[in-house]
């Protein structure tokens, strides 16, 4: 889609479930929707057991972005393999250095944020932002600053928003992507 319509995605930090403490939950929650459309795509999907906290997470992924923003997207991908294809604990500080181990983050300062919790505030800034837009769950799309798009969407989608907000920045007279 990037690519396509030569446009950047930015990713941002968003606590689902702030109220999941350590250890996290039993998950008893049906993904059937997301199993399908993994399945279409032939991505692996194996709900976790435990629905665990993703502060740590976000963290982590903030600090490799800062350090290294040409991994951030392999880095957000591992993320989402070590939860819904490994089930691996996200909260183990461990787990997440190594998922960041052949990236340019400094694996000690990674460390130390992750220890110190330096960049919750982040976390629970971009989150209060999002409940302002609306945004309830993920994923969620926001576009141009302009518009919301909540959850799991095909290309086409994507394509005829893309197009539109492209249209309407021409039609203000903004000319750049």
């Amino acid at each position: 889609m990037e690519q396509r319509h030569d446009i950047e995605i930015t990713w941002r930090p968003y606590d689902l479930h702030p109220e999941i403490r350590a250890g996290g939950i039993d998950n008893t929650r049906r993904f059937s929707r997301i199993a399908q459309l993994a399945a279409e795509e032939g991505l692996p999907f194996n709900p976790p057991r435990r629905i665990r906290p993703t502060r740590l997470a976000h963290q982590a992924a903030m600090y490799v972005e800062a350090e290294d923003p040409s991994s951030a997207r392999r880095y957000h991908d591992r993320l989402f393999g070590a939860v819904w294809d490994q089930e691996l604990d996200i909260e183990d500080p461990r787990i997440l250095i190594e998922l960041a181990s052949d990236t340019g983050a400094d694996p000690t300062g990674l460390a130390e944020v992750l220890e110190t919790g330096a960049l919750e505030q982040g976390i629970v800034d971009s989150t209060s932002e999002a409940w302002e837009w609306g945004i309830s769950g993920t994923p969620s799309w926001v576009f141009d600053s302009r518009l919301m798009l909540p959850g799991v969407q095909d290309d086409d989608v994507f394509d005829r928003m893309i197009t539109r907000m492209f249209e309407l920045r021409d039609k203000e007279g903004h000319r750049d992507r």
